[in-house]
């Protein structure tokens, strides 16, 4: 094993070094890892960037490489696993999964591609009939390959993948990086920082704002309860229709401290019509906060975790997100940073993605 440690374990490939749901759990594995005292290279298929997420691969521990002006992708993917001969290889993304499938045959290491949603619903509704049907035609391919050891986030992605003949296919909860919060400002100093009133009830929804994630729902609630307030972090197409909202929806866009929102805030909803793993919900979770969700699979997977305090709402019918919130017990002794730190940890996440590998 010391021996092993001495090289590189992980060579990570994404498509683009910026901050987004899959990008975000590239982060939280790379910080596990570290914890494991292994080294990381996250490979970038494309040469646009986000300095800010290049900062913060850096200073988590680890390396970047990105690919060369002109070069081909697969010729990219290939020259990396040659320089770094890595005990595993890891793809996050469509794109930087297919690499992997077309260069199989050259490497003599473990193949690992992350599926971060449920490819058969997220395609349809993001990229419309004819597009969807191709990326799913190329995308079946490494799902059907034996070779390739899929992880799933959730056992919702891992059950319709199978569904649809998946192979080599593991379950391996997202995770969110654990540090010592001692030093956090209190909540009273955050909510001057942040702007916003003390005394008052406050959900939060962070996400993209679109038909998927349903935002407008939140906004129409917003409309109906003018004692609480709706915080939105995200951007997106339906972004103007939520800023025509009530003076209780307080829309912030998307913002690089969402921790700090969740901290002072109470309820978490996630409305969506499709998700795998969601971050912003294990962010949630760490923060402390009831979520409220759409009863879509995964949400109703979660909702099944011993000692989780969540609720459920029927998808897309707002009359059932007030109900719900109508019933709140707004005193209730909420744990659900207990559940995020036995389940949902950066290092738990690692050690079973390791786990996975003949390393």
């Amino acid at each position: 094993m010391s021996f092993l440690r001495s090289r590189l374990m992980f060579l990570i490939f994404i498509s683009e070094l910026k901050f987004s749901g899959p990008n975000n759990v590239v982060l939280s594995l790379i910080s596990g890892l570290k914890k494991m005292d292994l080294d990381v290279t996250v490979s970038a298929l494309r040469k646009r960037q986000d300095d800010d997420y290049v900062a913060r691969v850096e200073a988590l521990g680890g390396k970047v490489e990105k690919i060369g002006r002109l070069e081909p992708v697969t010729f990219f993917v290939t020259r990396m696993a040659n320089k770094y001969k890595p005990m595993i290889i890891n793809s996050h993304g469509i794109r930087a999964d297919l690499a992997i499938l077309i260069t199989k045959s050259f490497y003599n290491c473990n193949l690992l591609s992350t599926i971060h949603n449920v490819p058969y619903e997220d395609y349809l509704s993001r990229y419309g009939a004819l597009k969807s049907k191709v990326m799913l035609f190329a995308h079946s391919k490494v799902f059907k390959c034996q070779r390739i050891k899929k992880v799933a986030v959730s056992n919702n992605v891992r059950n319709k993948l199978l569904s649809r003949g998946a192979k080599n296919i593991h379950t391996v909860y997202n995770g969110v990086i654990f540090d010592n919060n001692e030093n956090k400002l209190r909540r009273e100093n955050l909510l001057a920082k942040l702007g916003l009133e003390k005394d008052r009830i406050k959900f939060v929804f962070c996400g993209h704002l679109d038909e998927i994630k349903q935002p407008l729902i939140v906004k129409e609630v917003a409309f109906h309860f003018s004692e609480y307030d709706f915080i939105i972090l995200g951007d997106g197409p339906q972004r103007e229709e939520m800023e025509s909202g009530p003076s209780n929806l307080l829309v912030k866009g998307r913002v690089n401290n969402v921790l700090d929102y969740m901290y002072v805030s109470d309820f978490f909803i996630m409305p969506s019509l499709t998700e795998g793993m969601p971050m912003a919900f294990i962010e949630a979770l760490y923060s402390n906060l009831y979520p409220i969700c759409s009863d879509i699979d995964i949400f109703k997977e979660l909702s099944s975790l011993p000692g989780i305090s969540m609720r459920l709402f029927e998808t897309g019918c707002s009359q059932s997100l007030k109900d719900v919130i109508s019933s709140l017990n707004l005193d209730d002794n909420i744990t659900n940073y207990l559940i995020a730190q036995q389940c949902f940890s950066d290092i738990c996440m690692s050690q079973n993605y390791v786990a996975l590998c003949d390393v």
